[in-house]
């Protein structure tokens, strides 16, 4: 895949590795000129960061089956027809990993489920550990099949994103009755991507110090 091929509105992500710390910003990808991508701005506290020279970024564009990625790419902080954008320099084909390499998000909260059954739709509490873009995984003592259909009820703050998705795997804890269930989303969810990147947003805000731009 090279530049050419990506999609607009496209969720994209920056991996960032500075002094040895490792950070990931969720952005969407808004048009391609020439050899450059340009994302929309990420923001940090109202200012838009800016990445030293010294910074080591992967531009990462994941989609349902594959994660492309473009390491060591430059990116800048650009003014283009009057709106700021981050411009990155993507340059070449990409390099290709498993999907289930998409970045997630710790949550370790509380949240409901509703997975289908033949008697039909049956709420649930149980305990989301992560979240990405593609999937999320949950733990529970109650028995649920591999194949089994459910739905996330995530609440966002803004209001209740219903997320179908499907238990591709599960794995019994040793140290506790629970079973840890990998779930992966029916289909790519904007809304969701939008929500990701606010909290991701929200937790690199005392993860990592990075020079900010005005």
């Amino acid at each position: 895949m090279q530049l050419g091929d990506l999609e607009q509105k496209h969720s994209i992500e920056l991996r960032v590795t500075l002094n040895g710390r490792t950070a990931t910003f969720l952005t969407v990808l808004e048009q391609c000129i020439a050899h450059s991508a340009l994302l929309s701005p990420i923001l940090v506290n109202g200012k838009i960061v800016g990445f030293p020279p010294s910074c080591n970024i992967s531009f990462i564009y994941p989609t349902q089956e594959r994660v492309y990625v473009w390491y060591g790419v430059n990116v800048k902080a650009v003014r283009y027809k009057g709106k700021i954008y981050h411009s990155v320099d993507v340059i070449g084909d990409a390099n290709t990993m498993n999907r289930r390499g998409a970045y997630r998000i710790f949550i370790g909260s509380q949240m409901s489920i509703t997975a289908f059954t033949n008697s039909g739709p049956t709420p649930t509490d149980v305990l989301v550990k992560d979240i990405s873009e593609t999937g999320f995984s949950f733990l529970s003592s109650e028995p649920f099949e591999t194949g089994r259909m459910v739905r996330l009820n995530l609440d966002t703050g803004r209001g209740i994103l219903k997320l179908p998705a499907q238990i591709v795997r599960k794995q019994q804890m040793e140290d506790r009755l629970d079973v840890l269930y990998g779930c992966r989303f029916s289909s790519h969810n904007t809304l969701l991507a939008s929500y990701l990147m606010k909290l991701q947003q929200q937790h690199q805000r005392q993860k990592m110090g990075i020079h900010r731009v005005s």
